[in-house]
């Protein structure tokens, strides 16, 4: 069970992920305070904060994006895959309408 400060994490338990699911509870637990500490964050922004083939590489990954100049194609994969997958599933985000939306955070008033 993955337990957080910021609530409860463990409909992230029984996700699939592309990669070692680690290291991807990791990549989603680290946007979802992202979210939450900045009041909200698009797609973009948190792409330019996290430089995820840097910092969030997901096994060989990342690195092999940065060796071979697919570090668009590693971001976007990154994020359909392993990020929005997790979101979608935590009680305490909310996503946005289009793919260029805000994330936001959802309080425990809002809720």
């Amino acid at each position: 069970m993955i337990d957080d400060e910021l609530g409860d994490t463990t409909t992230l338990n029984d996700l699939e992920f592309p990669a070692p699911h680690d290291q991807c509870v990791a990549a989603v637990l680290a946007t979802r305070e992202y979210i939450h500490t900045h009041d909200g964050a698009t797609k973009a922004e948190i792409l330019q904060a996290f430089e995820p083939e840097q910092n969030h590489p997901l096994g060989h990954n990342g690195l092999s994006a940065r060796l071979t100049g697919l570090v668009p194609e590693f971001r976007d994969w990154w994020w359909q895959k392993t990020v929005t997958q997790g979101l979608n599933v935590l009680p305490d985000i909310e996503a946005p309408h289009d793919e260029n939306g805000v994330w936001r955070p959802i309080t425990e008033d809002e809720s």
